[in-house]
């Protein structure tokens, strides 16, 4: 018993001081970075073959441009379009998405999805419901992405009726639908979507207590919540 209770520090030490090795051989290089920002665009810098979709993917946009934009026809391709279009839309430069939209040669769903989307969060609406109107295919994402456009707005009106058209709905769709009218207040039309959800979230019965807390009517919200 005593010799294994010898060994274990031992062993300790040993784990400790290859930790404290391998943490020392790799220190210096990160030693001047403080953030994880710093740390991801030193990665990308160290690396042989810098690609501008991991700089659009951390929103590192004059990087990805430098590298994209020289990009030969043959390195160029759908998921590089994509990556770079989404990185523009998430750093608010819809006029930029747009442009390369417009030139890409293959143009998936979720490319004329993400350009809608930012359309619609620049609160460009009646844009983002010309490219919409103009997709040869959509996906219910495309559909809740225009809905949830007019939402923000606080176009109720035009978010119903793209809702009524949908060939198809998910419980973001409704959650959407539901959300923009407690939101601004119509709780009748909100329990009434609520009430016929084929499912719901706990994003779902957070949207409709909340909205009822806010305009004051706090005995619905306990209803809801021990619902």
């Amino acid at each position: 018993r005593r010799r294994r209770l010898l060994l274990r520090p031992s062993l300790h030490t040993v784990f400790l001081r290859l930790h404290g090795a391998l943490a020392n051989r790799t220190a210096p290089a990160r030693r001047d970075l403080h953030s994880a920002d710093d740390q991801a665009r030193a990665v990308l810098d160290e690396r042989p073959h810098r690609d501008a979709v991991a700089y659009a993917a951390t929103a590192h946009l004059p990087p990805a441009e430098a590298l994209f934009r020289p990009a030969p026809a043959s390195a160029r391709g759908p998921h590089l379009d994509a990556m770079m279009l989404d990185g523009y839309v998430k750093a608010g430069h819809v006029d930029r998405a747009r442009r390369l939209f417009d030139g890409m040669a293959v143009k998936s769903v979720a490319a004329w999805t993400c350009l809608v989307s930012g359309y619609c969060r620049a609160g460009r609406v009646e844009e983002a419901r010309a490219l919409f109107d103009a997709m040869p295919a959509r996906s219910v994402v495309s559909w809740t992405a225009m809905a949830q456009g007019y939402a923000r707005s606080g176009m109720l009106r035009g978010a119903r009726e793209l809702f009524d058209q949908m060939p198809e709905r998910n419980v973001v769709t409704w959650t959407v639908m539901v959300k923009a009218y407690a939101d601004h207040g119509h709780f009748q039309e909100a329990v009434e979507l609520f009430d016929r959800m084929p499912q719901r979230n706990p994003y779902s019965w957070s949207a409709m207590i909340s909205g009822f807390l806010r305009a004051g009517k706090v005995d619905e919200a306990v209803r809801l919540f021990e619902r």
